[in-house]
């Protein structure tokens, strides 16, 4: 069931045994990243989210990135990526998590490789 009338996506008996699946507006997720101390962040297409876009977060700190991927793999009913990405040279923990993107594919490909952890609340 995708309900259109709402901002975020929710795929019913998709996935995990029958839970839920919610996909926040993406706005409201940047806001959230940026008030947990993301660095930086953007919308990309993605194969892997069910809902066809995810919002990748970067954190300068492995400790608020691995708090912001639970609390948001808590509210979309599955777990989310966290990957250790170099920026300017420096360390980023890079969160992606599912969202609503009326864009379309995001704006940009999606990087490869790297080891991935997957973070859930449960």
């Amino acid at each position: 069931m995708l309900c259109t009338r709402s901002r975020a996506l929710v795929a019913s008996a998709a996935g995990l045994g029958g839970v839920p699946l919610s996909a926040p507006w993406w706005r409201h997720l940047v806001g959230s990243a940026l008030a947990a101390g993301a660095c930086h962040w953007r919308v990309r297409g993605s194969g892997r989210s069910f809902s066809g876009a995810v919002v990748v977060a970067g954190f300068a700190s492995a400790g608020a990135a691995v708090a912001f991927a639970a609390a948001w793999a808590g509210w979309c009913g599955c777990a989310v990526a966290l990957r250790r990405r170099v920026s300017g040279g420096a360390p980023v923990w890079a969160v992606s998590v599912p969202v609503s993107w009326p864009g379309g594919r995001g704006s940009a490909r999606g990087g490869s490789g790297g080891r991935v952890w997957w973070v859930s609340s449960w």
